[in-house]
């Protein structure tokens, strides 16, 4: 009896401590049963994270594929004539830009700075009172069969090539794109070395 009256009595001198023991004991419980908190966004899941992850594919091999080289011929007056390797994909302009920009002779009203480049083309720019052709494909070039474009009569005229075979280029192309670079014909079945020898050049990419 005695140790439960003195019991009471320091309870009742310390109610103010005790008052903060117990609110202690019920924080401290609630903060138990409170569900930990993770830096996703509401809704998004780790399920999700995996699947963003397999749904991005690389398209770096893909642009590069779809882009070739082309030599291209500048003479006439810009400021470095010469010989240049350009990507399939550029106009003129940019070409004229390769070469250092017009001279403060050239006339350039006559070059169609907007047209693409193709292989082997030449471009000339003519001086200030000069006529003549200033953008033409290389010689030879307009006489040759486009793998890209010739229907299946155009392909039987090429050296070495049937019915078969011109058959299986425009099924070939059908299904994976234009041609890159006449070499790109090695990759259709029936077609080897040899034969793509014997007309590689009666042919055109572009």
């Amino acid at each position: 009896m005695k140790g439960t009256w003195y019991s009471m009595t320091w309870l009742k001198n310390n109610w103010f401590i005790s008052v903060l023991f117990v609110i202690g004991i019920g924080l401290g419980f609630m903060q138990f049963l409170q569900p930990q908190q993770t830096n996703e966004p509401p809704g998004f899941t780790m399920e999700d994270s995996n699947n963003l992850e397999e749904d991005i594919t690389p398209i770096s091999e893909d642009l590069q594929s779809e882009s070739a080289t082309m030599m291209v011929d500048v003479k006439g007056e810009v400021k470095q004539p010469g010989v240049y390797e350009v990507d399939s994909s550029n106009r003129v302009e940019d070409v004229i830009k390769h070469a250092g920009g017009f001279t403060k002779q050239a006339n350039p009203i006559g070059v169609n700075l907007a047209q693409r480049v193709q292989d082997e083309m030449v471009i000339y720019v003519p001086k200030v009172g000069e006529e003549g052709s200033v953008v033409a494909p290389a010689k030879g070039h307009q006489n040759k069969i486009s793998i890209n474009n010739a229907d299946q009569d155009s392909l039987e005229q090429l050296n070495g090539i049937g019915e078969k075979k011109a058959l299986a280029i425009i099924e070939y192309r059908e299904e994976h794109g234009s041609f890159k670079k006449v070499e790109d014909l090695l990759e259709v079945p029936g077609i080897g070395e040899k034969t793509l020898k014997g007309f590689e050049d009666q042919v055109r990419v572009p």
